[in-house]
């Protein structure tokens, strides 16, 4: 997993859920933890084409600036 930042969005400052997640990561080899089965797997190797190309992270390891719930 890389350390990949889309713009307007910053790594989860809830280290739990970080830790958690990235846990999961290792268990995935580096596949989002929330794969869809009928995605191709190049897709959601983290950080996912989903948060890639949207900035949408269904997993919240990265979460949007201004999100004030964490």
């Amino acid at each position: 997993m890389s350390e990949f930042l889309f713009e307007g969005t910053i790594l989860n400052p809830n280290e739990r859920i970080v830790n958690s997640i990235r846990k999961r990561l290792v268990k995935t080899d580096g596949y989002c933890p929330c794969n869809q089965k009928d995605v191709p797997k190049e897709d959601t190797k983290c950080p996912c084409l989903k948060y890639r190309t949207t900035g949408e992270c269904c997993c919240t390891l990265y979460v949007k600036e201004n999100d004030e719930f964490f």
